[in-house]
């Protein structure tokens, strides 16, 4: 090598670029811990539930399907989710497990309550017990551990059915973004009719999070209900360029939007949640659960460096050196490849370290350069 007598400073901007050998697919619900040495282990891991918790007032006879989702920051293989006793006596969850989680994953969750025709207020007497409120949780398991945080159940009996009561008791939507015309964005609708129990002033309609920012509802009021009235509502599920972009960026999935992948390389998005009746002093029982799946969508592969730029000096008489960065990958990318372009390419070599044959999604992993000095 031709001996230096100045110092040399090489200011490398690297372009490095991320080729799949295989078709780049979505990540199914499989995943397991990160190769980033940086990366908390799985039982250190936070899970944040999607609400934080349910109060579910309900009577003999009675069953009330709530839909939740958590979020798991790291993987976590051979996942199940677990009911605390006495709750799980009237509580059952799906999907139960076991299934694999990735770093960041969305998934749904659905909460049955069920409370027999014939329990009694009191023990000894009619077919079963039920004490006038049960607590307990829902919880995370792998390996014999638990994850925190668990979802907090609370099942209030009541002697009288909730006030409100929706026909059909449940919706359930599918959007096919490839339906739409021009600049019309693609929707689907259902009808839906509510009566109370209870005479309320100044009630009001509204979804919740992330479920509201999907669907339209042609009733919000404020309405002065009767009992014994029936009142229809038309739900509109829509989804714009804005609501497209922001899922395949993965932006909405920290808000309880849940994709479903499927071994063709296309996803559908679910979202869940509720529409209530509410009026300045309360939620009314009982609330409309509804989900929405958009799909199948292709979403887009992006990928990001950390850090996004490298800068590197070599100083007189150095050979070579290494730097250590992180890629990150918002879908699945099966035996990946690095390319070096550019005017480096012939100084400078990409590396995973360890090898790799699949990039998770959300889950950092690291490639060495090795920069070598021209001759």
């Amino acid at each position: 090598m031709k001996k230096l007598t100045t110092v040399l400073t090489m200011l490398l901007v690297l372009s490095i670029c991320l080729v799949a050998a295989a078709p780049v697919t979505f990540a199914a619900d499989q995943g397991q811990p990160g190769t980033n040495p940086n990366t908390p282990e799985p039982r250190d891991a936070p899970i944040t539930w999607t609400p934080q918790s349910l109060f579910i007032p309900i009577g003999p006879g009675e069953t009330d399907v709530q839909h939740v989702s958590f979020t798991s920051q790291v993987a976590i293989q051979g996942a199940s989710l677990t009911v605390s006793f006495p709750l799980n006596r009237y509580v059952t969850v799906s999907p139960q497990g076991p299934f694999d989680l990735t770093a960041g994953q969305t998934k749904a969750v659905d909460v049955m309550t069920t409370i027999p025709a014939n329990v009694a207020a009191t023990d000894g007497e009619g077919g079963g017990w039920l004490p006038p409120i049960v607590l307990g949780l829902v919880q995370v398991r792998a390996g014999g551990q638990e994850y925190n945080w668990p979802l907090v159940v609370t099942v209030m009996r009541v002697a009288r059915p909730p006030a409100i009561r929706w026909t059909p008791p449940e919706v359930k939507l599918f959007v096919d973004p490839s339906a739409a015309t021009g600049t019309t964005p693609p929707s689907a609708q259902a009808s839906v009719t509510f009566t109370t129990s209870e005479a309320i002033a100044g009630a009001r309609l509204r979804a919740t999070a992330p479920l509201n920012r999907f669907l339209d509802l042609s009733q919000t009021g404020p309405i002065d209900l009767v009992p014994g009235t029936t009142y229809p509502v038309m739900l509109t599920a829509h989804l714009s360029a804005d609501d497209s972009e922001a899922i395949a960026s993965g932006a909405l999935q920290q808000e309880g939007v849940a994709i479903d992948n499927s071994d063709s390389g296309e996803a559908r998005i679910i979202v869940s949640g509720w529409v209530e009746v509410y009026d300045a002093q309360r939620v009314y029982q009982r609330t409309l659960p509804v989900v929405i799946t958009f799909g199948p969508l292709h979403i887009p592969p992006v990928v990001a460096w950390r850090p996004p730029v490298v800068t590197l000096r070599l100083t007189p008489g150095q050979i070579a050196v290494d730097r250590v960065v992180t890629v990150t990958s918002n879908i699945t990318i099966e035996n990946p490849t690095l390319r070096v372009t550019g005017a480096i390419a012939p100084y400078v070599t990409a590396t995973f370290t360890p090898a790799v044959t699949r990039i998770l999604p959300r889950t950092p992993v690291p490639v060495t350069l090795h920069i070598t000095s021209p001759t």
